[in-house]
């Protein structure tokens, strides 16, 4: 599991379903971004990124802003951690945080090794 930024973690499904490392880093939201996965508390989304799917996207960015604006802190996941949740990440913090697609990839890439 990777610290994104103080209220957002980035990671797999085994870190999602790590009850101890969640309680250590105060964890209180979990958005699952892949809809073949069972749903901690979740948000499935496809990994396609056609169509409706980029609605999810910004949806999924939508609800970090939500939670992270209220100061809960939330786990961002899917199988590996390295797609699907990078993307609705990145989504967020260009949509929500106004930084540029490579500062957000290169943030991204520099906490977790994507």
């Amino acid at each position: 599991m990777s610290e994104i930024t103080d209220q957002i973690w980035l990671g797999s499904y085994k870190d999602a379903a790590n009850e101890r490392f969640l309680g250590e880093r105060k964890i209180t939201h979990i958005l699952c971004c892949a809809d073949e996965l069972p749903l901690m508390v979740g948000f499935p989304y496809s990994s396609t990124l056609e169509g409706q799917k980029l609605t999810d996207i910004k949806e999924a960015a939508e609800l970090l802003d939500i939670w992270a604006s209220d100061g809960k802190k939330v786990m961002v996941y899917c199988s590996d951690g390295l797609g699907r949740s990078v993307s609705a990440v990145i989504e967020y913090l260009i949509t929500y945080k106004q930084w540029s697609y490579m500062l957000a990839y290169d943030h991204l890439k520099l906490r977790r090794n994507i």
